[in-house]
């Protein structure tokens, strides 16, 4: 419940400062990005939208039924600019997919550079550390510290009154 009151508080006042601003952008878009800034500044904390976005994400497809009867109801307009609607479709399409590739591209590269700088190869291999420590041969007892074979019997000492050979 908590999630959907601050999802709605943002989307209200994203329409109100867009038309503070003369509707230069769609207050829901506005909304949103006032709702990025917060969770990005860590004023709000996302586990609070989780469980509403969750269910709004998963309805997605509900609520592209008005916009599709909206689409059938003005039919006559949309057929009269069938084209140019698809023209600019299918050229925005495209033209993210290449900049959203190039973006990558530059990304990765620079992630590359990166990895084969000096200063990070002379950094521990975290991968190495996190690896299991040698297991023992069957057969063969052992502690880790050193071999089996090498140990010197133990006898009863005053630090040590319970050993005896």
């Amino acid at each position: 419940m908590q999630g959907i009151v601050w999802i709605l508080f943002f989307y209200l006042l994203g329409c109100v400062v867009s038309a503070l601003t003369g509707n230069f952008i769609p207050g829901s878009v506005v909304g949103m990005l006032l709702l990025f800034g917060a969770l990005s500044a860590g004023w709000l904390r996302p586990w609070r939208m989780k469980r509403a976005a969750g269910f709004l994400l998963d309805n997605m497809m509900l609520f592209f039924i008005p916009v599709g009867v909206g689409l059938i109801a003005s039919y006559s307009l949309v057929s009269k600019y069938l084209a140019a609607i698809l023209v600019a479709s299918i050229v925005s399409t495209v033209l993210v997919i290449v900049v959203v590739g190039m973006i990558e591209q530059k990304l990765e590269g620079k992630r590359r550079e990166d990895s084969h700088t000096p200063e990070n190869s002379a950094r521990p291999n975290p991968a190495a550390s996190a690896m299991p420590a040698p297991v023992a041969p069957p057969g063969i007892e052992s502690t880790g510290a050193e071999p089996t074979a090498a140990r010197a019997p133990e006898t009863a000492t005053p630090s040590n009154p319970g050993r005896h050979e």
